[in-house]
């Protein structure tokens, strides 16, 4: 690994619930409106399990993360923590291919923000590249304003999803949970894969962490909040829908929660889940400008990347040329490339940075790392018991 070649180090402007709000608000996009309907059609009544597997695993990971961002507090998130745990060239790797992963994820969520306005095909890419300039601009000017845009969108994104859950618990069928109505274990195993995408962004928040005011006790809070705040939504919403699945189908729906919220409270409700949509897609967007021009900037500071990547405003104490490139490169994308493809592999990428993650742990209990103390310890598995 190549000497850190700069002393350039990020202001320290966030606090608790902006860090929680960028896992949580990357998390929920809007794969949570789309993905029930898939899920119930694969597994059935199961898909409920299928989400409360990928929460676990996801709550698993937050653990390990909070263990080694609590020792590395520096930005950068999984290419850093790797970088130093595995070495340079899988550090490299991930640093890139999680830049781009990112960079994709925001290009959709951007897309499918302008198709929410439902205008002229001439339009949407404009709205979209609109969209995404103001994004940029909001992150150049630092993480705090970035943080409480995202602060915003997430608690008004939650208070929606929250009012669907109670509003369609009402109406539910207890029969429709039978495990009758499941399609059986390989059917929740299979779309356990499907709907993993809905935790991915999770490591993302991590990317931050240099940026994080009293980071030994903020980022364990907002990474394992995060990760049960987004797992009990998911669970939620796969339960509302399964339970009020009907003679006209709506629970195998491409749009399962607009669909429900039509059917009970008319056009206003439909409104209101198409509202809650739009936030998703806008804090997917914005939490991927935030998090993936970290990458960039961390490795230039390691000599990975040019140096000019590295520089931070004296001003907003931001990587402003990170930012400026990782934005600039999200809307440009909007229309010279068709990524759909690329985004697949971005979801099974991460999935491996899941992997990595919790890998890492297991090797820097194993041995030393200098300057690596971490005051916070993963209390559950006796596989990461130290042994020391």
């Amino acid at each position: 690994m190549a000497a850190v070649g700069t002393t350039e180090r990020l202001g320290r402007s966030l606090g608790f619930f902006s860090t929680f709000a960028i896992g949580t608000g990357t998390m929920i996009g809007a794969g949570i409106f789309i993905l029930p309907g898939i899920a119930s059609a694969n597994a059935g009544s199961g898909a409920i399990i299928s989400f409360l597997l990928g929460g676990f695993i996801s709550i698993a990971t937050a653990i390990s993360m909070s263990e080694l961002a609590t020792g590395m507090p520096l930005a950068g998130g999984s290419y850093y923590y790797i970088s130093r745990t595995m070495g340079a060239v899988l550090g490299t790797v991930i640093g890139l291919g999680s830049w781009l992963a990112l960079i994709f994820k925001g290009t959709f969520a951007l897309i499918g923000l302008a198709e929410y306005f439902q205008i002229s095909i001439l339009y949407p890419f404009t709205v979209a590249a609109a969209t995404g300039v103001i994004l940029l601009m909001t992150n150049y000017r630092g993480a705090k304003s970035s943080g409480s845009l995202q602060n915003f969108i997430v608690i008004l994104l939650l208070a929606i999803l929250a009012l669907f859950i109670v509003r369609v618990s009402f109406v539910g069928d207890p029969a429709n949970f039978l495990p009758a109505r499941s399609n059986g274990i390989n059917s929740i195993i299979s779309t356990t894969g499907i709907i993993f995408i809905s935790y991915l962004g999770l490591v993302e928040a991590a990317a931050v962490s240099e940026e994080v005011k009293n980071p030994s006790k903020n980022l364990p809070l907002a990474f394992i909040a995060s990760a049960i705040v987004v797992t009990l939504s998911c669970v939620g919403i796969m339960a509302a829908v399964i339970g009020f699945s009907n003679p006209q189908g709506v629970e195998v729906s491409v749009t399962p929660l607009a669909d429900i919220a039509g059917l009970i409270a008319g056009e206003s409700g439909r409104s209101l889940i198409a509202l809650g949509a739009l936030l998703a897609t806008l804090s997917t967007a914005n939490g991927a400008i935030l998090s993936s021009s970290r990458f960039p900037f961390a490795m230039s500071r390691d000599a990975l990347m040019p140096e000019w990547f590295v520089q931070i405003h004296q001003k907003f104490e931001t990587p402003h040329n990170a930012i400026l490139v990782t934005g600039t490169v999200m809307v440009l994308l909007l229309f010279l490339f068709d990524i759909e493809e690329l985004a697949r592999l971005g979801g099974a990428f991460n999935i491996l940075i899941f992997i990595l993650l919790n890998l890492a742990v297991i090797i820097l209990r194993k041995r030393t790392l200098p300057g690596y103390e971490p005051t916070f310890r993963d209390p559950f598995s006796p596989i990461l018991k130290s042994s020391g």
